[in-house]
């Protein structure tokens, strides 16, 4: 290997391998097609001491870049992967090609913009945070490959080899600007990150992938093997009022289900929806607040996206989401409808319970043989009210039978009975089950409820972090005159509350978790609509700053005034002191000019400083009566409790709220009325 193009190609070879460690990492290449990646990279490093054989293999690059277009047309084609997928399968294919074969200047370079190819190819593929240490560590790499590229031009030029202690001085020189460069680096990572918006091109999909433990929107008890556990992060849930977070119940709820065949649970295939449109404000309405309802508030922050659902506790009410349209369906379940590719962050106003109408199919029993169940139900649930029956129910199978991860070796022809009269033990699924056809049996109309369990709460974020394996099924049963009512049947305990967990490992875990949030949420999660609410922040900031500036220039200039007093002498001779001060018509000149400006620069937020300063007097006028608005509450809001408990001041809050709106989304000035 000629000496001057040994460092260049070490500098390649590190440049691959962030490259295939971006790729591997993302999680999103199927196992062999890494090991093969890899199996090629450390070929690459033995291959360079036979010259020979790598030059018989430049002759079949040809053919190999044939075969590799070839390969990405029916990897898209025929196995129906995405682009990103294919064409990443083939970045890795050439690049193989390249590690094994002769490694000149040029291909040299070849190599490093496949792994650059690479990185950016990881990035579509996945939104974590060690995309920054890869991105950290190729731009250094980068400086470095460049530099000896050129070197090794000048020396393939010049037809001389490297000198020991020239290398060594060339060798500290390519450091020296690796490492300068990483400043550089960072500020041009941070305006790329403020400039350009992120988007997620794929996702995971959710459910019981691979037996994993998961959220999906059906429940499919015709299963075999063991649940795996999956520790991915799918959501983050605080709230607002901490004093609230004792009040949950450890219930998030998704999709209801409701059709059953005996196997499988999924959503009512006639069931009814409604699309929702957000108001000015970005407020989803979804029912009436009722005084006589404790209602609860949670902000969530939804990061695996896949499933196309707004988690919520309870029965939603309001929805705060930066979100076009919601499709609602039976039981309050709520699906947003344009496609999305980053993390969510929205904000919930819910009820404990829903009291929507009860529908034929709460009630539908399957085409299996249900004799032996029956009679177990008639045993166990006895007489009574329906409430007293279901208690029952609830209890015996919390009592009688285990909760475990295992599916069985083989699938039943009708797995309820195979779990409650043969195996008597399976998940939360397989209870949640069994206990909603007893209900049925029973007369009592019921439904499935998919969603998560508990959780695990944070320290560093103050918040309940929400795994794939908390996914959890329980069931709600209609009640006459109490609506519908949760119960679960399965003795499951999960999450760190459940548990405990203080040791040093599980707080680096939390830490770690947190951080993952912070990426989310200030990198993943900022997206166009965040970049114009920052820059409106800023422009409503400068105009404050403005503002403060023309009040300080007006009472310096008012003090000067004072101080600085004239004689009426040179007045009563001509004006003499004016042609003597020439500059005090300089200094007013620029005075008028900085008022000028400030003007034109406030101007823009006239009709939004107006509209609030009117709303603030409304506000501090409703206050003086007893009317305080609470700080939790959007002005709609405040405007349908104002219509409920003080009917006489109903249509002027209605009006000034809307007053308000107009002002500050539109730009309009509102026609202010005392």
């Amino acid at each position: 290997m000629p000496a001057h193009l040994r460092p260049l190609r070490i500098t390649v070879q590190v440049a691959a391998a962030l490259g295939l460690l971006s790729i591997t990492l993302s999680g999103e290449i199927s196992p062999p097609w890494c090991a093969i990646s890899w199996t090629a990279w450390v070929f690459g490093l033995a291959a360079d001491r036979f010259p020979q054989f790598q030059a018989r293999l430049r002759s079949l690059e040809t053919a190999a870049v044939a075969g590799m277009v070839g390969t990405l047309l029916i990897d898209f084609f025929a196995f129906h992967n995405s682009i990103f997928i294919a064409v990443t399968h083939f970045l890795l294919l050439f690049q193989i090609v390249k590690l094994a074969g002769e490694k000149k200047r040029k291909d040299c370079l070849q190599i490093f913009v496949f792994s650059f190819f690479q990185v950016l190819a990881a990035c579509t593929l996945s939104v974590d945070p060690w995309h920054a240490a890869v991105l950290l560590a190729l731009i250094p790499t980068a400086t470095a490959a460049l530099f000896w590229n050129q070197m090794a031009r000048e020396y393939e030029m010049a037809k001389n080899d490297l000198d020991a202690a020239v290398s060594r001085n060339y060798r500290r020189m390519a450091a020296l600007m690796s490492a300068a460069a990483l400043p550089l680096n960072l500020v041009l990572t941070v305006a790329v990150f403020v400039i350009i918006p992120r988007l997620t091109l794929n996702v995971p999909v959710a459910g019981f992938s691979g037996n994993q433990m998961g959220y999906i929107d059906q429940i499919n008890l015709s299963q075999k093997g063991n649940l795996a556990e999956n520790a991915a992060v799918v959501l983050w849930l605080s709230f607002p009022r901490p004093a609230e977070r004792p009040t949950w119940n450890g219930y998030l709820r998704g999709d209801v289900l409701s059709d059953f065949n005996g196997h499988s649970w999924t959503p009512s295939q006639g069931r009814h929806s409604r699309i929702l449109l957000p108001d000015l404000n970005n407020i989803f309405s979804m029912g009436e607040l009722r005084r006589s309802v404790r209602t609860l508030r949670q902000s969530i922050t939804l990061v695996d996206i896949s499933a196309g659902t707004l988690f919520t506790i309870g029965r939603p009410l309001r929805v705060v989401a930066p979100l076009q349209a919601l499709q609602e369906f039976e039981g309050g379940s709520l699906h947003w409808l344009a496609a999305r590719r980053q993390p969510l962050h929205y904000d919930v106003l819910s009820e404990p319970f829903s009291i929507d109408e009860v529908r034929a199919e709460y009630l539908a029993l399957p085409p299996v043989p249900l004799d032996r169940i029956r009679a177990l139900t008639n045993k166990v649930a006895g007489r009574g009210p329906p409430l007293e029956r279901a208690r029952r129910i609830e209890q015996f199978l919390q009592k009688n039978y285990r909760y475990s991860t295992h599916l069985g070796d083989r699938i039943p022809d009708n797995p309820v009975e195979s779990f409650l009269f043969e195996r008597r033990q399976g998940p939360c699924g397989h209870f949640a089950s069994a206990m909603a056809l007893m209900l049925r049996l029973q007369n009592i109309p019921c439904r499935l409820v998919a969603g998560y369990l508990k959780g695990e709460w944070n320290e560093p974020a103050q918040a309940v972090v929400i795994r794939e394996r908390d996914a959890h099924a329980w069931v709600e049963a209609y009640v006459a005159g109490q609506g519908w009512i949760s119960f679960d049947p399965s003795p499951r305990l999960v999450g760190a509350e459940a548990a405990g967990g203080t040791s040093l490992f599980h707080r680096l875990n939390q830490y770690s978790d947190y951080f993952g949030l912070l990426w989310d949420r200030f990198v993943i999660h900022y997206d166009l609509y965040s970049q114009i609410r920052a820059f409106e922040s800023l422009k409503g900031g400068s105009g404050r700053l403005g503002a403060q500036l023309a009040s300080w220039w007006s009472k310096m200039r008012l003090q000067f005034h004072h101080t600085r007093q004239p004689s009426r002498e040179p007045a009563e001779t001509g004006g003499a002191a004016t042609a003597r001060r020439p500059w005090k018509e300089i200094g007013a000149f620029l005075i008028l000019s900085l008022v000028s400006g400030l003007v034109l620069t406030r101007r823009r937020l006239a009709a939004y400083d107006a509209g609030l300063r009117f709303y603030t007097r409304f506000l501090e006028g409703m206050a003086r009566i007893g009317c305080s608005k609470h700080p939790w509450e959007t002005g709609q809001e405040f405007a349908a409790r104002l219509a409920q408990t003080r009917p006489d001041q109903a249509d002027q809050a209605h009006r000034i709220t809307n007053q308000y709106y107009r002002a500050r989304f539109s730009n309009k000035k509102p026609v202010l009325e005392e």
